[in-house]
């Protein structure tokens, strides 16, 4: 269905600027899909969560193209040896102008190349993000989503040493951060996961989050994990939540 929206969209809208947003738009759904179709089938293994958003990205790119072709010569073509023969054609004498410039073989072919990394490229990169490093409680047969953060906090100087002292296990390193007031620019994060079920799996991330305004006005945050989805015991996690 998706795909048979992009075709038509992208054969009928005249203005190119728009067909990037479509064409970004499209491969960030069939990822925003196979992600969640990845997390309902509860597949943890996040290589296969990207050959998924991979294979449909592409499955994905080769159904516009057919849509596309349809829209255009009223034939329904589904053989991709007999697409890329068309495509050929239609490369000699190009399929759209912009600015009285109308892109022709290498050129077009180029453009094209660029669309379908787009969609192959995001379809991919959203359906691991939905995925990602999430934990999973075997023993419960879930995600593990129920999260505590303290925030925000002073931020971390030597992370390379915090780091290495979290790996050991020593978290009263974090113990010395203050929580901070008002709306910092720079500081420190805490994010704590447990499964509400067994309470047996608790995992900790660690990160820096840094604060920029732009001239007008939009806040963004980058953010930097130090350590995450470290294993941290019951103990810990309450002692961890009491400090702050």
């Amino acid at each position: 269905v998706l795909s048979a929206i992009y075709g038509y969209a992208i054969f009928y809208i005249p203005f190119i600027y728009i067909n990037l947003f479509v064409t970004f738009g499209f491969g960030a759904l069939v990822g925003l899909l196979v992600g969640f179709a990845a997390k309902l089938g509860k597949v943890r293994n996040s290589i296969l969560v990207v050959l998924f958003g991979l294979g449909f990205g592409l499955l994905s790119e080769f159904l516009g193209w057919a849509v596309w072709i349809y829209a255009a010569q009223d034939v329904l073509i589904l053989n991709p040896m007999t697409i890329l023969r068309f495509l050929q054609i239609v490369a000699t004498e190009g399929a759209w102008s912009i600015f009285g410039w109308t892109p022709t073989g290498f050129a077009l072919w180029a453009i094209w190349g660029l669309e379908a990394i787009t969609i192959i490229g995001a379809s991919t990169a959203v359906a691991w993000s939905i995925v990602g490093t999430t934990p999973f409680c075997e023993h419960c047969d879930r995600w593990i989503d129920d999260e505590d953060s303290i925030a925000p906090l002073t931020p971390i100087v030597d992370q390379e040493d915090i780091k290495e002292r979290l790996e050991q296990g020593e978290l009263a390193c974090l113990y010395d951060l203050e929580m901070r007031d008002g709306a910092p620019t720079s500081y420190t994060e805490l994010s704590l996961l447990h499964c509400p079920g067994c309470q047996e799996n608790h995992f900790l991330t660690v990160k820096t989050v840094t604060v920029t305004v732009d001239s007008d006005n939009d806040e963004s945050k980058d953010e930097e994990e130090i350590v995450e989805n470290l294993r941290i015991t019951a103990d810990q996690h309450a002692e961890l939540m009491e400090q702050w």
